[in-house]
């Protein structure tokens, strides 16, 4: 992700959002989702919605940003099992901020 001039936040569209997921990040999603897809995607949801209102406001553009602009986040960017939404939620919490709405933006695309 990267913040324009403007302040505006943008995400480069993976053609397989697969592609942030390791092995066992992708299974341990799958094992959840089994569970209750919906309430998996309206997290993911809720949670882009609330990185929107709190956290662009601390990426700030600047001379630095051009360094990210188009770059894809890194692969396996997801690499951690887990067994509940809430710990889902709280392994994205961990994700460094530039990519947080970038993995949120892969799991809500692998869920659709």
């Amino acid at each position: 992700m990267w913040v324009d001039d403007r302040g505006v936040s943008h995400t480069v569209a993976l053609p397989e959002p697969t592609e942030l997921m390791s092995d066992i990040f992708l299974h341990s999603l799958n094992k959840l989702v089994s569970k209750g897809q919906e309430d998996v995607a309206e997290a993911m949801f809720n949670d882009q919605f609330r990185f929107y209102e709190e956290r662009t406001k601390l990426l700030l553009p600047d001379s630095s940003e051009a360094k990210f602009v188009g770059l894809p986040p890194p692969k396996d960017l997801l690499d951690a099992s887990f067994e509940t939404l809430a710990d889902l939620r709280r392994l994205l919490d961990d994700v460094d901020v530039r990519w947080r709405l970038d993995a949120l933006a892969a799991i809500e695309d692998y869920l659709s």
